[in-house]
């Protein structure tokens, strides 16, 4: 227990170094409370044992929602993500699912892109049509990977709809908290078969997160993720779950790291999310995780966070 603490430690020194260095150009909250909050998080909350003392609330309001086309009630995806870590798959009606691939797509002014080589490249001059303009800029530029923080004042639909009373209900019961942190991050998968080797693979997986992980943003948090193109297969950059890992583990996959597929697999079994545009998913992604590699079709997919308490993680994030 000693070694994990030691690793917790280090872990949680070199997060808060990072994000000091990346923030320093939008945090607006108090630097001492801001390298407090980091490391709490990091040394103490990435221990599962005390993360699990974090209990649900028993929800009063068990809430439905209208935007899906199955009736699903709060209590159920609540005592999913309790339980498993992850709920099934679900279906957003169509007049959503373009409401909200419109606005991803006219909200790309803080949006990069990266190549296996590491270049970065903003693309705030860039002014994309639709999907088929994303996949065919990062095929002609050989980049593998878009990704843009989501600024929910140009998204109000968004922000709307996923800060609705279903939505609300379900993060104030799992994450036992009124003070809730909300962010979204669009990304874009070129496919990766062309870009392998020896030499670069395990890199281009690592920075496009891509090998087995878990996140530790809050004390508590979980994501909705949406498909905005069809991922028909795990080889369409399918998001890969290890179900129960949010609460237990071997001891050698507590601490966060890129952890060998190979023994992941062999010691646990994976969920893997397949479904057409619009096909959404809830994960508490403090659970293993990684998103599959694009070998076939090219894939769109945004994640929406909701994280317990008021921690200022990235720019466009909205204390609620």
């Amino acid at each position: 227990m000693i070694k994990i603490y030691y690793k917790l430690f280090r872990d949680a020194v070199v997060t808060v170094k990072a994000k000091l260095k990346e923030s320093k150009n939008y945090r607006k909250s108090n630097i001492i409370k801001y390298i407090f909050q980091l490391f709490i998080i990091r040394f103490l909350f990435g221990n599962p044992t005390i993360r699990n003392s974090i209990k649900i609330k028993k929800s009063y309001l068990d809430k439905s929602s209208d935007i899906l086309k199955s009736n699903l009630k709060s209590d159920d995806v609540v005592n999913s993500l309790h339980i498993n870590g992850c709920s099934e798959i679900f279906s957003l009606k169509e007049e959503i699912v373009q409401k909200i691939k419109s606005e991803v797509l006219n909200n790309l002014n803080d949006a990069y892109a990266f190549s296996p080589q590491g270049e970065y490249r903003s693309l705030s001059d860039k002014n994309f049509l639709n999907y088929a303009e994303i996949k065919d800029f990062l095929q002609k530029e050989e980049m593998y990977i878009v990704r843009n923080d989501l600024n929910f004042k140009n998204s109000p639909h968004i922000k709307k709809t996923f800060t609705s009373p279903f939505f609300m209900e379900i993060a104030r019961s799992y994450l036992n908290t009124k003070k809730i942190t909300f962010s979204g991050t669009f990304v874009a998968t070129n496919l990766i078969n062309k870009h392998l080797s020896s030499d670069n693979e395990n890199e281009i997986k690592n920075k496009s997160a891509q090998l087995y992980h878990r996140d530790v943003n809050y004390k508590k948090f979980f994501k909705i993720g949406i498909y905005l193109t069809n991922v028909e297969s795990e080889r369409d950059g399918a998001h890969v779950f290890i179900p129960g890992s949010h609460s237990k583990c071997l001891k050698r996959h507590i601490v966060t790291d890129r952890y060998d597929s190979k023994d992941i697999e062999a010691n646990y079994k994976k969920k893997i999310y397949t479904g057409n545009a619009g096909s959404l998913f809830f994960v508490d992604t403090f659970g293993i995780h990684k998103g599959s590699t694009a070998i076939d079709n090219f894939r769109t997919v945004i994640f929406l966070e909701y994280g317990r308490d008021h921690v200022e993680l990235s720019k466009n994030a909205i204390f609620l």
